[in-house]
């Protein structure tokens, strides 16, 4: 439940008591399934204005050290850095349990420090290293900070310095830095206890993000199936909450595999575009199998979806698409690794079809079920993606007016006859 919910219970749940509807005892446990008792005062978006002001705060005092800095001595620079460290997170401490939300801005501010004087003690000392590892070493402290309080706002500090130092090494030393995987799989434990949606989803996106940057710089690596097979176990992660009984956890496994779901339907669409879908489908096909991360990434995965089975009996929709959209991609690398030398033109191609008919039919089960179940977000967002699908088509499979006007006239009339049959439904349904 995200906070606004669990704000509108924790006020609900007197008056549901004094209307007779709960007692004390259903009351306390409704509180304790949804943590009520650690809502913090003035909820995440004051957190986050605190947060912001002693960032800003931090970095008014690095400036007024930068600005006096050559005139103090080595002594002085360090007494400086460690006494502003020392007050911030003193200050911190004592305040943690009176003030939170000061408390969480003090160590803000003590984070900020802990980055500037990482930086300042290396220009001190005249350290001549590889600057992406201040980074990381100053990532890894607001981490454990993020852990030892336990911290949302340290949470979001720490996730932002990890993809910062990842992009570091990708970019300006071309280095795969397999290693962040390190810190980011650290990270997840952390936000299932903080169960926050929003970072859930930011740190979603970064893991995908990251992976994929490390795919890039790795060029003929198994790239696609490994981000598939990454996108896969975060689509699997509601399906695996619910099956450990973890029903309070649902909302933060859906934010998990929001970005996965994402990131599947925008591969659908680019392969759909012909002159992207060729070379994207072939990416990793040569020389990929030997990659140590892509058996690992494609056991992980298809482990998971076993358990799955094997507790629910079945899957959900979203994890069919995923495993798909997997086998799409690995089975016809497979077949070109194993018959080297002979004719592939027709595997791309009929990899190609296959991948476009599953992007029709599921912007088509999403507006079917959309308007059936009177799930307008479903239908919405089925109907974007059959819209964009049909354009595409448009432009590279119908050369006649004729035949493009009448791919367009069936097109509105579907759409407009399942608007219709979603409002007939919405109204049933309201009655």
């Amino acid at each position: 439940m995200s906070d606004r919910g669990r704000h509108w219970l924790r006020q609900e749940l007197p008056l549901w008591q004094q209307e007779g509807l709960i007692d004390a005892n259903q009351a306390e446990a409704l509180a304790r399934r949804y943590r009520l008792d650690e809502l913090g005062e003035g909820g995440f978006w004051r957190h986050l204005i605190s947060a912001a002001g002693a960032i800003l705060i931090g970095l008014g005092v690095i400036l007024l050290f930068a600005y006096n800095w050559e005139a103090m001595g080595k002594y002085w620079k360090l007494t400086v850095i460690f006494l502003a460290l020392l007050l911030a997170h003193g200050g911190g401490l004592l305040l943690l349990e009176r003030n939170r939300l000061l408390s969480e801005g003090l160590f803000a501010i003590g984070s900020m420090l802990m980055g500037a004087g990482i930086f300042l003690v290396g220009q001190i000392y005249h350290l001549q290293s590889h600057y992406p590892d201040a980074l990381l070493l100053w990532s890894l402290g607001v981490l454990v900070l993020a852990w030892a309080l336990p911290s949302r706002i340290q949470a979001w500090m720490a996730l932002i310095l990890i993809l910062v130092w990842h992009f570091s090494e990708l970019i300006d030393f071309n280095l795969p830095n397999e290693w962040v995987l390190l810190p980011l799989g650290l990270l997840l434990p952390l936000i299932w206890r903080l169960d926050s949606p929003l970072l859930a989803r930011f740190y979603s996106t970064t893991l995908l993000v990251s992976v994929a940057g490390i795919l890039v710089i790795r060029e003929n690596e198994a790239a696609l199936s490994i981000l598939l097979s990454v996108a896969l176990v975060l689509v699997a992660l509601p399906s695996l909450a619910e099956a450990l009984g973890r029903q309070d956890r649902r909302e933060l496994a859906e934010a998990l595999a929001a970005p996965a779901l994402a990131a599947l339907v925008l591969f659908l669409l680019s392969v759909s575009i012909r002159e992207i879908g060729h070379d994207l489908l072939k990416l990793g096909a040569d020389g990929g199998f030997d990659n140590p991360l892509f058996w690992i990434s494609l056991v992980l995965s298809q482990g998971v979806l076993l358990l799955l089975l094997l507790w629910r009996r079945g899957l959900e929709p979203s994890l069919w698409l995923a495993e798909v959209v997997l086998l799409l991609v690995i089975l016809p690398q497979l077949l070109v690794a194993l018959s080297p030398g002979s004719d592939s033109g027709w595997i791309w191609a009929g990899q190609s079809l296959l991948v476009n008919l599953l992007t029709l039919g599921l912007s088509l089960w999403m507006m079917i079920s959309g308007a059936r179940e009177v799930k307008r977000r479903r239908l919405v967002w089925g109907a974007l993606l059959f819209a964009v699908l049909v354009v595409l088509r448009y432009l590279d499979l119908f050369d006649s007016l004729v035949a493009r006007g009448l791919v367009f006239l069936l097109a509105g009339i579907g759409l407009f006859a399942l608007s219709h049959w979603y409002r007939r439904n919405r109204r049933e349904a309201e009655a």
